[in-house]
């Protein structure tokens, strides 16, 4: 079965014996298939056709539920909770490649809303991509979730739509020399196309 809608309704059950495969029609494209529970029984699900060959659109699944909603046993057996894809089948995704991390170029202060990252590729980063930045002290908690309003690779100054919360370490250099590790804050990209 070829799933080719833009946005699905939201379907209660969909159980997969067979192969489910995301028609891919180029970037600038999307395809969501919303349901409560997906369960990949015997079947296949594939969003990209590999490594090689990844989906160029943008694939989700969006899962829909409450807290109160009952939960669902497949075939008496597979338990699965109140929104949720159980798998006992095959499922591939297969998404395109972007550079994902790099780090703090610059000391980010609590309430910054612009960061620096290192340059030493074109990260590619785009207005709407989401960024994790990762704690820099003692207090594993205090990580940051942003959104880019501009990105500017010459630079590698980024502007958030809003302001960060805590205050994350970084440095023009690597302090690897300093301390043996780099010490600088990480900076993942979140989004992804599948």
């Amino acid at each position: 079965m070829i799933f080719d809608l833009e946005d699905s309704p939201v379907y209660e059950v969909i159980q997969n014996n067979g192969c489910l495969e995301f028609l891919d029609e180029g970037a600038g494209t999307s395809k969501n298939l919303n349901v409560k529970h997906l369960f990949n029984r015997a079947g296949k699900i594939t969003i990209g056709a590999g490594i090689e060959f990844p989906y160029q659109g943008n694939a989700k699944i969006t899962l829909h539920g409450e807290k109160e909603n009952a939960y669902i046993v497949f075939d008496r057996a597979v338990e699965a909770g109140n929104k949720a894809i159980s798998n006992t089948g095959q499922i591939q995704m297969f998404g395109t490649n972007r550079p994902s991390r790099t780090r703090l170029a610059r000391t980010a202060q609590a309430g910054a809303t612009e960061i620096y990252v290192e340059t030493s590729e074109d990260l590619g980063w785009v207005q709407g991509d989401k960024l994790g930045l990762a704690p820099t002290n003692y207090i594993n908690t205090e990580l940051d979730y942003v959104e880019i309003d501009s990105y500017d690779f010459a630079t590698g100054k980024i502007e958030l739509t809003e302001p960060i919360f805590f205050r994350h370490y970084g440095r023009s250099e690597s302090t690897k020399e300093m301390y043996q590790v780099d010490i600088r804050g990480e900076v993942s990209l979140l989004t992804r196309n599948v």
